[in-house]
């Protein structure tokens, strides 16, 4: 019989895996915003406590073709806090660069921290 984590223990491990985020993450939530003649356009804007400790890593890199031409492309994995709100139309902000968020990885009940995969916008 297989026993979980208790709740004390699920918080003394997400503490752990905390500590071992050395960068920092702003996370952007997409919002319409009137644009004057009707219609709308798409702005970001940092969510409201996304601004939360992170580590970034390449996933992997693979020719892609892109308008005609063949690009390399580059996903990467953003490890958070697994209380972190985040969603599949945010942008993610790390070390200046900006990220589109491609999907947010399965969640478990146990999830000691969230992990994302990204893509980066040139």
């Amino acid at each position: 019989m297989s026993v979980g984590l208790t709740a004390a223990e699920i918080h003394q491990c997400r503490e752990t895996s905390d500590a071992f985020l050395p960068g920092t993450a702003v996370i952007q939530a997409k919002t319409a915003t009137a644009d004057g003649q009707g219609g709308q356009t798409w702005t970001y804007a940092a969510r409201t406590g996304g601004t939360v400790d992170a580590r970034l890593a390449m996933e992997n890199e693979q020719p892609q073709e892109l308008a005609g031409r063949i690009a390399d492309v580059s996903s990467w994995v953003l490890t958070i806090p697994a209380t972190t709100t985040i969603t599949e139309t945010d942008r993610v902000v790390f070390d200046s660069l900006t990220y589109d968020v491609l999907s947010i990885m399965t969640r478990t009940p146990e999830e000691i921290a969230r992990r994302v995969r990204l893509v980066r916008i040139d």
